[in-house]
């Protein structure tokens, strides 16, 4: 259920923030093949790293959002991360190591 009413899962367009029973809210976030894996790297952190494959992607010509990798009215499909940083010249760096990043 969603705002008290029953919503079929395939009729819902937007993320949905749902309250839970602690402090801490539950995010669902929605996600087709062509951004599971953009949205898997926006959303994993931290702030500093993502932003900085965000400018190299800029930098490359793409844009690089929660809606996927794009470039000249194409949307590249990856099938990890480690596919989508080499697309855009980046080492993959695991998740519990890209606390230490510093941009050089």
């Amino acid at each position: 259920h969603f705002s008290g009413r029953s919503v079929p899962f395939d009729a819902l367009t937007e993320n949905i923030c749902i309250p839970a029973y602690s402090d801490l809210p539950i995010v669902l976030y929605l996600a087709n093949e062509l951004s599971f894996v953009p949205l898997q790297l926006l959303k994993t952190g931290p702030e500093e790293y993502v932003q900085h494959v965000i400018a190299t992607a800029r930098a490359q010509g793409y844009i690089l959002d929660e809606n996927g990798l794009r470039r000249d009215g194409e949307t590249f499909k990856f099938r990890d991360e480690t596919a989508l940083l080499a697309k855009i010249e980046l080492p993959y760096i695991r998740p519990h190591d890209r606390a230490q990043f510093k941009e050089i």
